[in-house]
């Protein structure tokens, strides 16, 4: 299907754009809501005879309480990124809503592999379903940036701000995609990798802001070398030098 079948959205105004946003952020809401249900006082609660049995019940409980702040800041990190493209989302069309479907869809079945990792944390299969939530999160999240940018649904921006937001976006999903193998070899490893989202997504921001800086400065350093150049040229030639007319006046009609 062509771009010149897929319809526009929201052309007389913003009104189904902000429908999407409201929509969005009430998915990812309930989401980050449902991940706490997980979290249940201990069954021997009633049994306890001291304050030392309480605190042995609760360390048990947390790997359930680590799975679920990892969860909340996951989903914390798919909104910014959402967030980062329908803010300045001027329309969007039927594919845009389909990929858009697609990551929420991902974001709201992700409580249940969320209490599976806080239950089974070293067991390949858990781990895998996790990442692999993730993974269609991220890649639904990656298309919609793309997708935008190419049919001209945001604002223009430089060259190198589009490859930065498109590699920020590309690093959840290949790093969520590289721990499905890695699960197999050693799925609490591949848990651990997880924690290394933010650093490199800082890293990779760093690098692109020091590669604009560079070009700034760069660019700046021609201006200068291009007004004297245009300044020599436009100077006037001496008298008598090469490539100078014939002297005007008397002497010149001799």
């Amino acid at each position: 299907m062509t771009d010149q079948h897929i319809p526009d959205l929201g052309a007389g105004g913003g009104r189904e754009v902000e429908r999407l946003i409201f929509f969005s952020d009430a998915v990812m809401a309930i989401a980050m809501t449902l991940l706490v249900i997980d979290l249940k006082l201990p069954e021997s609660l009633g049994a306890m005879t001291s304050d030392a049995d309480l605190r042995a019940a609760l360390d048990g409980l947390g790997p359930r309480f680590l799975s679920v702040l990892l969860s909340f800041a996951v989903i914390a990190i798919w909104w910014n990124g959402h967030n980062r493209i329908f803010r300045n989302l001027e329309r969007a069309d039927g594919a845009l809503v389909v990929l858009n479907l697609v990551f929420l869809g991902a974001i709201a079945f992700l409580p249940f592999p969320t209490a599976l990792i806080g239950r089974y944390v070293d067991r390949p299969s858990a781990v895998v379903l996790y990442a692999a939530t993730n993974l269609v999160a991220g890649s639904a999240l990656l298309a919609m940036r793309w997708h935008a940018d190419r049919r001209g649904f945001v604002e223009v921006e430089s060259g190198i701000e589009r490859r930065r937001r498109l590699a920020t976006a590309a690093i959840a999903p290949i790093a969520f995609g590289l721990t499905i193998p890695m699960a197999f070899v050693d799925a609490s490893l591949a848990a651990l990798a997880w924690m290394l989202l933010v650093p490199a997504g800082i890293a990779v921001r760093w690098w692109f802001e020091r590669a604009e800086r560079r070009g700034t400065a760069a660019a700046a350093e021609r201006v200068p070398e291009t007004a004297s150049v245009s300044r020599e040229a436009a100077a006037p030639s001496p008298a008598g030098a090469p490539g100078s007319g014939p002297p005007s006046g008397p002497a010149g009609s001799a």
